[in-house]
């Protein structure tokens, strides 16, 4: 990318841009909901079916393949293992980092960080889908690289509200993983750093999140399930419609 493209603005809106914007604030909409309904139901309802499942994860692919914009937004897997091994080793250095800044970090994971780890690293998974895919993806087309990376991460942070509404660190960590995804534009160039980030942070540094105890394994499988369905099902009806497009176009 030359530094021109970075740094130029735009200002080109459309439907998908608002509609977007909408899923956006709805996240962190649904996500104050958690403050109002502290319970596991709440939880489930707000958290697990609507902000993740379906705000997070089905509209937006459903957006994305539906305009055949799947690959463009960065949800690719040409080169996977050359993205993993720089992902691998963006998190070693990350790692590194947070051992030199508190040398009994190991010493503060047991056999029950394991629970609360998996949760955590499955969100950070529908985080990279909705919150650098996706909305980073519109906002790039309406507006630009940079405004697109500052708006996203601005959602990123905002969307945690109702459980660790330390708004600024989580500013500028959005802001420094989505400009690392923006480089490679390669989902799984976010994997698995975006994981040491996530899971030492929450479980190790935060100051203001709420109880970690209700995250877990049901919760993890349940949203990993829609994941793979999601991902998998939307990719298919995506080559489906390419493959139609040029049986049609013959």
């Amino acid at each position: 990318m030359k530094i021109r493209n970075i740094l130029q603005v735009r200002f080109n809106p459309n439907r998908i841009t608002f509609f977007a914007t909408g899923l956006g604030i709805l996240s962190i909409l649904l996500s104050l909901m958690l403050n109002i309904f502290p319970t596991d139901l709440g939880h489930w309802i707000f958290r697990i079916i609507f902000q993740i499942s379906i705000v997070g994860l089905i509209i937006p692919l459903y957006l994305l393949s539906n305009n055949n914009d799947l690959k463009m937004a960065g949800l690719r897997y040409d080169k996977t293992y050359i993205y993993i091994l720089i992902s691998i080793g963006i998190a070693g250095l990350l790692l590194f980092q947070f051992w030199t800044e508190d040398n009994e970090l190991f010493s503060k994971f047991n056999t029950q960080s394991f629970e609360p780890a998996a949760y955590i690293a499955v969100a950070n998974i529908y985080e990279v889908i909705f919150f650098v895919v996706f909305l980073r993806y519109y906002f790039e087309k309406a507006f630009g690289i940079l405004p697109a990376i500052i708006l996203s991460a601005l959602f990123y942070s905002f969307h945690h509200a109702g459980f660790q509404p330390e708004f600024v660190k989580l500013f500028f960590v959005g802001l420094t993983f989505i400009s690392i995804f923006r480089v490679a534009n390669h989902w799984l160039i976010c994997f698995p750093f975006w994981w040491v980030g996530g899971i030492v942070d929450v479980l190790t540094k935060a100051e203001d999140i709420s109880d970690i105890s209700g995250l877990d394994w049901e919760k993890s499988v349940f949203t990993l399930i829609v994941i793979i369905v999601s991902v998998l099902y939307f990719q298919h009806s995506n080559r489906s419609r390419t493959a139609a497009n040029i049986v049609n176009k013959q």
